[in-house]
């Protein structure tokens, strides 16, 4: 199991200002991984393609599915059943990351810019301007 990219996205989500903006990103825009995903692309100096992008879609939108649900249940419960949906939840989002960190053999030079390429895409009517207020608050975490 190829751990990269869950690894980033757990480091990121740890810091406070980061997970507020990625649930926000998950509420208004979409699914949070692609958010963490063109981060990380850009961090490994992945170039935007869009046989690439098309391929993160085939494996991102089945599983977001099922995470939907698994969060809408979530919501509903308390205690025990709640840290076990959850916990459910985790190892689908684990074992989703895993396979994208699959797509990306071999990691570059950090190249902060190309996060705006892949946001672009996933996120196509998420104005530039939004865009910039996410990359100022990345920035600030991984000196970008």
């Amino acid at each position: 199991m190829d751990k990269r990219f869950w690894d980033f996205s757990v480091g990121v989500w740890r810091n406070a200002e980061v997970e507020r903006l990625a649930l926000s990103v998950q509420r208004e825009h979409g699914a949070v991984v692609h958010f963490l995903l063109g981060v990380w692309f850009a961090q490994t100096g992945q170039a935007f393609n869009t046989e690439l992008a098309n391929k993160v879609l085939k494996i991102t939108e089945p599983a977001e599915r099922k995470l939907a649900v698994l969060r809408k249940l979530r919501f509903g419960l308390e205690g025990d059943a709640k840290q076990e949906v959850l916990q459910q939840e985790l190892t689908h989002e684990k074992d989703l990351y895993s396979r994208l960190a699959e797509l990306v053999p071999a990691e570059h030079s950090p190249q902060w810019e190309l996060a705006f390429s892949w946001w672009s895409f996933f996120f196509p009517r998420v104005s530039r301007a939004v865009q910039e207020d996410w990359y100022v608050v990345l920035a600030n975490y991984l000196q970008m």
